[in-house]
């Protein structure tokens, strides 16, 4: 699943120190922001998406809400919600959370990786792959890391989620 940044990559992981250090560092990073700037609406969202990298989703769903009740249609914040919510094991509320993010900006496509998760979670294969097909065109790179999200499990005997993530990867790998 995603931390809500493509850059990040869907399903961060810090079983590895470094990653730990540099997810502890952005913490960090964020909570001084907050420090100096209390009202930092993207401080703030870089909290809760290292906060959920390093394995807190209680934490960060605790955030989320607060921030939410006062930024109700925020698309970013919405998706981390999603995110959280499927770390708890929820996909249900994951995918409530997701398809308010794609309403609230429809341009903000990385919200589509985890309502396909949730999707999957669910038994909605064909909803996943529709997702994961518009994904595909304009963030590549996150497709192709869908062949190994455990969300995504119920999508790993189709041959359509083979063909994305081909195609996605020949997208990552291409010229220009």
């Amino acid at each position: 699943m995603s931390g809500g940044e493509a850059a990040d990559g869907p399903g961060v992981k810090v079983d590895d120190p470094a990653t730990t250090a540099d997810w502890h560092a952005r913490l960090r990073g964020a909570l001084q922001d907050l420090a100096d700037r209390p009202n930092d609406r993207h401080a703030e969202l870089r909290r809760v998406q290292a906060t959920l990298a390093l394995g807190q989703p209680g934490a960060a769903l605790a955030i989320l809400r607060r921030y939410l009740h006062a930024v109700p249609d925020d698309a970013r914040a919405l998706d981390l919600l999603a995110a959280a919510q499927l770390l708890l094991g929820r996909p249900r509320p994951a995918l409530v959370a997701a398809d308010l993010a794609v309403a609230a900006d429809p341009t903000y496509t990385i919200a589509r990786y985890n309502r396909a998760c949730a999707r999957a979670r669910l038994g909605d294969v064909e909803g996943a792959l529709v997702d994961l097909a518009v994904l595909a065109e304009a963030m590549p790179g996150v497709v192709a890391a869908a062949a190994t999200d455990p969300d995504l499990a119920a999508l790993r005997s189709d041959p359509r989620l083979a063909a994305l993530v081909d195609v996605a990867a020949a997208g990552v790998t291409s010229p220009g």
